[in-house]
């Protein structure tokens, strides 16, 4: 099986903004608060969202995420 650097997603955005520039930059982490964001719209709970994203602690999400849930 042949693994992917971490940092490919990111190499990857980096190259397509080349190409756009009239684009407002985003890092692959950005879709990760995404995500959250749209998971409380949504009206999934704290502990939905810790799960959803495989936070392994309920206090990890709350510090994180809590801006968005209010």
């Amino acid at each position: 099986m042949k693994y992917m650097r971490v940092s490919s997603p990111n190499d990857k955005l980096e190259a397509f903004f080349k190409h756009h520039s009239d684009l407002h930059k985003i890092h692959v982490h950005c879709f990760r608060h995404t995500h959250a964001s749209l998971l409380f719209e949504s009206g999934a709970t704290l502990k939905d969202v810790q799960t959803r994203l495989g936070d392994s602690d309920i206090k990890t999400a709350m510090d994180i995420y809590m801006h968005i849930a209010k």
